[in-house]
This record gives C-alpha cells, structure tokens and sequence, in this order.
C-alpha cells in the first residue's frame, strides 16, 4: 500500500522533463508580442493626443509597459533556467 501511495504522489511531484520548458517559452513569447503592441499603441496615443496628454495618462502608459516587461523578462528567465538546469539530463 506505501508504494502505491508514492508512485501516485511522486507522479505529481517530480520534476518535469525538457519538453515541459515550452510552456516558458510560449508564455515568454506572448509577453513579448503583448508587450510590443501595447508599445506601438501606447506611442500611437501620444502622437494622436499630444495637446491634451496630462502627466498621469504618461505614467500610466508607462506603468504598464514597464509592468509587461517585467512578466516577459520574469518568463524568459524561467525558461532559460528550465532549459539550462535540464540541459544534459533529458536528451
């Protein structure tokens, strides 16, 4: 009965194999491609609303940039160490 409890719970436990990574990196992936429209759309304001900008519409535009950055930069770091930490355990 102990074994089958810890086959079923190591199941759940055990680290994941290198074809796990490609979930960082398809979030990695889909916080750049955020990030770069938010960016284009965040410039196509200020230069279509340039007399009536206000400094919190600015900060708040930059907020978010640096707020999407920040998720893209925090994924590709964690795919970097999934793919290097497993690099020559799963080939």
């Amino acid at each position: 009965m102990a074994d089958f409890m810890n086959m079923n719970i190591s199941k759940y436990f055990d680290p994941l194999n290198k074809d796990s990574c490609i979930y960082f990196q398809l979030l990695m992936m889909f916080f750049f491609g955020v990030l770069v429209i938010v960016f284009l759309a965040e410039m196509y304001y200020v230069f279509t609303n340039y007399s009536s900008l206000n400094f919190r519409i600015v900060m708040h535009g930059l907020l978010l940039l640096i707020n999407i950055f920040i998720m893209y930069f925090i994924y590709r770091l964690f795919y970097s160490i999934c793919i290097m930490s497993l690099k020559n355990k799963n080939k």
